[in-house]
């Protein structure tokens, strides 16, 4: 059995399980779409997604994601038929016909499928801007701190080599009653389909937007996280607290090119003194930016050398710093970050 589904409809179901599954080799199954019980779906080891869509017609089965993806782009039909031939996934247009390969044994989780809006619980509305400012300071290679931690009312980023919060409002202590782990993966979703609610399941953080999309990622069984050293890290160090540049991202873009060859090693040195600050970036193989900045003010002369992706994370809301022996802490109404200094 044929059924006829508007191209556009798929193309943008598809587009979001593409934006927000990345195929990896561990996971078979992230390479695949999986058409299952009317919905379209995507699934890793660690994220899944499920958006409705009018398939009820076509069998259980999943296709190769950028093979489907990439037929249906660059077709113009405004409809297309789509149902099972010869035991292929058939699509077909005014003119294009399309057979692909399907698997039955690549499935999507049903526990993962939870449709009923009244066991999710509302999101702050400070959610998204939370994650934004707190997710960089996580470290998807550390399971321990690949995880923003939600706890009274703080949302809080955490890793061996920075660290951020921010306060997401009292509601936020009765909207989070315990301690909450959730991925800053999710943030393109949570961007781009403004959710409003979540729900804890099964070993699961899910958002649900206001057209039953759910977007799944696994939280964590250990609620053990050091709150007292993020604390710690993000704390007044009682130095002197001076500005930067109100457009000294800009700098900070200009210089990107020249400060080094990944994000990971990219660092900027800054000398403040004399009412005016001197930036210097400097790659590997001894290419190099200098940009002055004037109307700088410290009481005392101040240099240090900081990773221009954090710096450049930070000044984003941050309106006041602050330099110790070892870190560089931001902060604003509700932001606190630290950064490490870096050597020369």
């Amino acid at each position: 059995m044929a059924i006829t589904v508007e191209r556009k409809v798929l193309v943008d179901g598809l587009q979001i399980i593409k934006d927000n599954i990345v195929p990896t080799e561990l996971s078979d199954a992230s390479n695949y779409v999986i058409l299952q019980n009317g919905r379209l779906h995507g699934y890793s080891d660690s994220v899944g997604i499920t958006v409705p869509l009018n398939v009820d017609g076509v069998p259980n089965c999943a296709v190769e994601m950028q093979l489907l993806y990439d037929f249906l782009r660059k077709m113009n039909d405004k409809e297309i038929l789509i149902g099972l031939h010869d035991g292929n996934l058939k699509l077909k247009g005014k003119n294009a016909v399309a057979e692909i390969a399907i698997r039955t044994d690549i499935t999507y989780p049903e526990t993962l499928i939870v449709l009923d809006e009244d066991k999710f619980i509302r999101l702050p509305e400070t959610f998204s801007a939370a994650l934004t400012f707190t997710g960089f300071a996580c470290d998807p290679e550390q399971s321990a701190y690949s995880r923003v931690a939600i706890f009274n009312g703080t949302a809080y980023g955490l890793s061996e080599r920075r660290a951020a919060s921010f306060f997401m409002g009292d509601e936020a202590r009765e909207l989070f009653p315990s301690v909450t782990f959730v991925s800053p993966e999710c943030l393109g979703f949570v961007n781009k389909l403004n959710p409003k609610k979540y729900l804890i399941s099964d070993g699961w953080f899910h958002l649900i937007d206001s057209t039953f999309k759910i977007y799944s990622t696994r939280t964590r069984a250990d609620n053990r996280f050091p709150f007292e050293l993020a604390e710690e890290l993000l704390a007044d160090s009682g130095e002197e607290v001076f500005r930067l540049p109100p457009d000294f991202a800009n700098v900070l873009e200009r210089a990107n090119p020249f400060s080094g060859k990944t994000a990971k090693v990219r660092k900027v040195s800054l000398d403040i003194r004399d009412n005016r600050l001197d930036l210097v970036a400097t790659r590997e193989d001894g290419s190099c930016y200098k940009e002055r900045c004037v109307g700088v003010n410290t009481q005392a002369p101040l240099n240090f050398t900081v990773n221009l992706r954090l710096l450049s994370d930070v000044i984003k809301l941050a309106e006041k710093y602050q330099i110790s022996s070892n870190k560089l802490v931001a902060t604003a109404p509700f932001f606190r970050a630290m950064c490490p200094l870096e050597s020369e």
